[in-house]
């Protein structure tokens, strides 16, 4: 059943008292991201999520300080030839200074290599995007 533009006006006025320009818009077309959902960006999204399969798979392999990080998110920066991996550390996990969050930093650089290595086993490309590391905000104690 489909009504018609004076009925549905009808219809708002019963159910609220003053009519906005927002009401009766759909939530999912109010806050729809259009560049996340572009058919565009379709493929450089799929290769975010591959990236990050890849990468919580074989992110603390045999490696100690390593250990209590996770993958948070893997967003293109800018595009596809880059990725920027944002990571988290486990709660458990103390860090006491800054100098400890450098140590972590340098320890994914030197990873990055093999970490790459593992990416491009996994996808199907050409060229492996090169990997940029971030850590969420951490408190220290």
């Amino acid at each position: 059943m489909s009504l018609s533009k004076k009925q549905r006006k009808q219809l708002l006025r019963q159910h609220c008292g003053v009519i906005n320009s927002d009401d009766a818009i759909d939530p999912r077309h109010y806050f729809y991201n259009k560049r996340k959902h572009s058919r565009k960006y379709r493929k450089v999204f799929q290769l975010c999520r591959q990236v990050n399969d890849t990468l919580q798979m074989v992110l603390t392999d045999g490696n100690e300080m390593l250990d209590g990080l996770a993958i948070v998110d893997v967003v293109p920066a800018p595009d596809s030839r880059r990725m920027l991996v944002i990571l988290g550390i486990d709660p458990s996990r103390v860090i006491q200074s800054a100098a400890e969050v450098e140590q972590i930093m340098e320890q994914l650089q030197l990873e990055s290599p093999r970490l790459r290595a593992e990416i491009a086993r996994s996808i199907n490309r050409r060229k492996t995007p090169n990997l940029v590391f971030e850590i969420a905000k951490i408190s220290f104690s």
